[in-house]
């Protein structure tokens, strides 16, 4: 079993806009930011500003294996991560964005956006625990809560 890591994309970075060559969105995303400011003004900016807008993804070699939109404000600890339908069976990165959300992100509650066709994701989603809330908008929303740990300390 091989090791996934997670990377976020770097506007800035050549490298990344070359592996999401073949998606718009994304370069449309990416050409957005890269126009409106200077890699010092956006990076000053993502730690100022209250609204998180980032893509994850796992990659091969030189190819995007998957990747996601994380969403969120940082004040009330909420985050939508919306999956694309790539017809995947085994979706790797759901967890490590979880917990780059609630981890590296600080995210209590992490909503995870997909389309009601893809059933390939549910499956997955409902294997992996995750609660569904049922459909919003023409997407199904799904709810990871944040675990808590509880401290069990010894009464002497």
């Amino acid at each position: 079993m091989s090791e996934k890591s997670l990377f976020i994309l770097d506007p800035y970075y050549k490298g990344h806009e070359k592996l999401f060559s073949s998606h718009e969105d994304i370069l449309n995303y990416i050409n957005s930011i890269k126009s409106n400011k200077s890699k010092e003004e956006y990076i000053k900016s993502k730690k100022k500003t209250n609204e998180i807008e980032e893509f994850a993804f796992i990659k091969d070699k030189d190819k995007i294996k998957d990747f996601c939109h994380i969403q969120g404000e940082k004040d009330i600890k909420i985050c939508i991560i919306t999956f694309p339908n790539l017809g995947l069976k085994k979706r790797p990165l759901i967890d490590l964005a979880c917990a780059y959300a609630e981890i590296n992100l600080g995210m209590e509650e992490v909503f995870i956006k997909i389309n009601p066709n893809d059933k390939d994701i549910i499956k997955i989603l409902e294997a992996g625990g995750y609660e569904s809330l049922g459909e919003e908008d023409g997407s199904i929303i799904y709810l990871k809560e944040r675990e808590l740990e509880v401290n069990k300390q010894r009464v002497v």
